[in-house]
């Protein structure tokens, strides 16, 4: 059964236990970094089919990428996905 919610979280913001920094690499550099490739392929891979999903899946790319704008209930995708006239 799938939940009801689903917590979307980002890169840690805090410190390690050591103070070190969250590693975060800049996307050109990763991604045309040779030792990377698997990781960039596995993204890409991941991306498509996340982005396939129907856009009415709460769990959808267009769901996810849409809660950004969406700060004050009831959620703009949803009534958005409710009232449009444009098939998605």
């Amino acid at each position: 059964m799938a939940a009801s919610s689903y917590a979307i979280t980002g890169i840690p913001t805090t410190r390690a236990p050591d103070g070190a920094l969250p590693l975060r690499q800049e996307i050109d550099t990763w991604s045309a970094n040779p030792a990377n490739v698997d990781q960039v392929n596995l993204y890409l891979q991941a991306l498509a089919t996340f982005q396939k999903m129907p856009a009415t899946d709460k769990l959808s790319y267009f769901q996810i990428a849409g809660e950004a704008f969406c700060q004050y209930p009831p959620c703009l995708c949803d009534l958005y996905a409710k009232n449009s006239a444009v098939t998605i």
